[in-house]
Parts: structure tokens; C-alpha cells; sequence
């Protein structure tokens, strides 16, 4: 169970994206830096994504896709340190911040 009560993947989803809501969680969980939660540290990548996951499934819980999308914004962000992104427009307009 996550912390937010919910079974990783557990959103309803189809059998066609259950597997990757799992994944995603997966890799999430790698996450070492974490954010207290009830006196509970849990990884902040993971949480991110259950909090935006809730939030799309309060908005349009009938478009899969769009819960799917939520889930894997930030997929291992913490992988690449925020300070190594070229933040200028013309980086930005170039698609160089990936």
C-alpha cells in the first residue's frame, strides 16, 4: 500500500495500463529524497506523482491517459540534478532541457 492508500496502480485503471502504473511507482520508490508525511519520511518523486495522480482523477477520472501522464511526469527526476538543465529560452525553445 502507498501513502495514499491506495495499491500501486490502484486507480481502476484497464489491465493495459496497470502494469506501468506499477513500474512508475517502482521507480519512484528509488527516490532518496524523501518528504515527511504523518511522521512517515516517503520518497518525494512518489509522492509527487500519487498527489497529481488524485488530483487528474478528481478532474477527468474517465480519461486513462491523461492519470497514466500524471503518474510519470517527473519519473526518476531526481536522476538529473535540476542545476545541470540549460534554463534559457533558447534552450527552452530548442527542447534541450531533456
Amino acid at each position: 500500500m502507498t501513502p495514499d492508500g491506495h495499491q500501486p496502480g490502484g486507480f481502476g485503471e484497464s489491465a493495459r495500463f496497470g502494469r506501468p502504473y506499477v513500474r512508475f511507482d517502482e521507480e519512484n520508490s528509488r527516490d532518496p529524497n524523501c518528504e515527511m508525511v504523518e511522521d512517515v519520511a516517503h520518497p518525494r518523486e512518489l509522492l509527487y506523482a500519487q498527489r497529481l495522480s488524485e488530483w487528474v482523477l478528481k478532474l477527468c477520472p474517465s480519461v486513462e491517459s491523461l492519470r497514466l501522464a500524471a503518474r510519470c511526469q517527473h519519473l526518476c527526476r531526481w536522476m538529473i540534478p535540476r542545476t545541470t538543465i540549460p534554463w534559457t529560452a533558447q534552450a527552452i525553445s530548442a527542447g534541450e532541457m531533456t
